[in-house]
């Protein structure tokens, strides 16, 4: 598989996947011990990273994007692949996607969640419109609500359940 980029400890591969398991754009990334896969478009596809390293690898994707998919498109092809040049800290001036991540939840009445940022901002998150079907169903028990915890990303339940990040920060109400 063609390493792409390295940076901060950090190599980042692709291959072509003609009908493979993830049926998107994609990419292989590895720091240490740790292996993420994810998608061009910043989803989790599978593996985790630690926080700081997908923070990193998230924002070299943002900034590449149009490189990485140019890259699918020809390893796609079977025309071979060019390299990306690595995250460098003046890549990131004037880049505000960073996104704070969760770092403290607290299920405070029916179906609102009070979220601590790591930037310290706090945000209170209405889930009710999120509580459809079957998995997120289960979220209707407030007993089950009340185990919300955080990651050090997003906020999650014990079965898996959980919201986008960039929801929680986005839709949140600012609490002074």
């Amino acid at each position: 598989m063609p390493a792409l980029s390295m940076f901060y400890g950090i190599i980042v591969r692709m291959q072509s996947e003609k009908g493979g398991r993830h049926n998107k754009p994609h990419v292989h990334a590895l720091y240490g011990d740790n292996e993420i896969i994810v998608g061009i478009d910043g989803d989790v596809l599978e593996g985790s990273f630690p926080k700081k390293q997908m923070k990193l690898l998230l924002a070299w994707m943002a900034i590449h994007e149009e490189e990485l998919l140019a890259n699918w498109k020809l390893l796609s092809n079977g025309d071979g692949y060019f390299k990306i040049e690595p995250l460098r800290l003046n890549n990131l001036e004037g880049l505000i996607m960073l996104r704070p991540t969760a770092i403290q939840v607290e299920a405070t009445c029916a179906y609102q969640i009070l979220v601590t940022f790591d930037n310290g901002e706090k945000k209170c998150f209405d889930v009710e419109p999120y509580i459809k079907g079957d998995w997120y169903g289960k979220l209707r028990s407030f007993e089950y609500f009340k185990c919300v915890a955080t990651d050090g990303y997003t906020v999650v339940w014990p079965d898996g359940q959980d919201i986008c990040p960039d929801e929680l920060y986005d839709l949140g109400k600012l609490v002074s």
